[in-house]
């Protein structure tokens, strides 16, 4: 009788989609409970319903690559979208009661630099992946 060990069962578990796609679920509301967190420590004030509509669709971007496994850009790119949003607090309690749009641009410029490096690894990882002898030339990874 062959005995699994728990990363066997954790690999398989990831090949259900149906898992992958539960595992994206929770992913994402550790991600709003994170943000609704960080909103209270730094504005002592819960989260809006316009934040949550507005990260909403960047949490989607985020997530849906973890149903077709692709965790790099996830990763990344919700982090990124994180720390944006701690930027974009800590610049709005900066400037008081009559905040700029600075910490906007500063959001906006945090994510997109995000998106583009969690698709930059990514694609360098599925490069790798899908050929290995051009691993050896690729060397700024």
């Amino acid at each position: 009788m062959r005995k699994t060990t728990f990363f066997l069962k954790i690999n398989m578990i990831a090949q259900n989609p149906i898992y992958r796609a539960l595992i994206a679920a929770m992913s994402l509301i550790i991600f709003y409970i994170i943000l609704a967190l960080i909103s209270y420590i730094i504005l002592s004030r819960g989260i809006s319903f316009w934040l949550i509509k507005q990260y909403f669709v960047i949490s989607l971007i985020g997530i849906m690559p973890v149903v077709f496994r692709q965790y790099f850009f996830s990763i990344i790119f919700l982090v990124g979208a994180a720390i944006g949003w701690v930027v974009a607090c800590y610049t709005a309690f900066l400037q008081g009661a009559h905040p700029t749009m600075t910490g906007a641009l500063y959001n906006i410029s945090i994510v997109f630099f995000s998106f583009l490096m969690g698709l930059i690894v990514q694609i360098r990882y599925n490069i790798r992946k899908a050929n290995p002898d051009l691993s050896n030339k690729m060397k700024f990874f």
